[in-house]
């Protein structure tokens, strides 16, 4: 599986784009809705929050911190493992 801070494709048009498709994003912010450009947007928030519950269940941040830099729907993602923590537990009102 390629890294996720892996560039994306330079393409005019966004390839196989899913207009309209909203998916959140944890970011420094909180929570956010984002509207997803591509498929390729669509994998990474997939992927970013697999690694997440990975984390938040056995405690190895390393896949959080390979999103660091990675920008989806606008939004740069979370990457600080004891940033997530904080927020799961602060202000967080995810159940897993």
């Amino acid at each position: 599986m390629p890294p996720p801070n892996q560039h994306r494709p330079n393409h005019s048009r966004p390839p196989f784009a899913v207009p309209g498709t909203l998916g959140v994003a944890l970011t420094r912010k909180g929570a956010e809705i984002v509207e997803l450009d591509d498929v390729f947007d669509l994998y990474l928030l997939r992927r970013f929050w697999q690694e997440l519950v990975v984390y938040l269940v056995t405690g190895d941040g390393s896949g959080v911190r390979e999103f660091a830099g990675v920008r989806v729907g606008g939004r740069e993602l979370l990457s600080d493992p004891g940033a997530v923590d904080d927020w799961f537990h602060g202000r967080g009102k995810f159940a897993l």
